[in-house]
């Protein structure tokens, strides 16, 4: 692919791949999920 064709980086496509190589996402999720709301079967509040 030339240069021409390739699409700059936004700031927070930077943003997110550096996040994504830092945070350790699934021990996070695995902390925060016991906290979570879960949705129910009637949806709403």
């Amino acid at each position: 692919m030339t240069d021409a064709m390739k699409k700059k980086r936004t700031r927070r496509e930077q943003f997110l791949t550096e996040m994504d190589a830092v945070v350790p996402w699934r021990r996070l999720l695995a902390l925060i999920e016991p906290h979570y709301p879960k949705a129910r079967p009637k949806g709403g509040r």
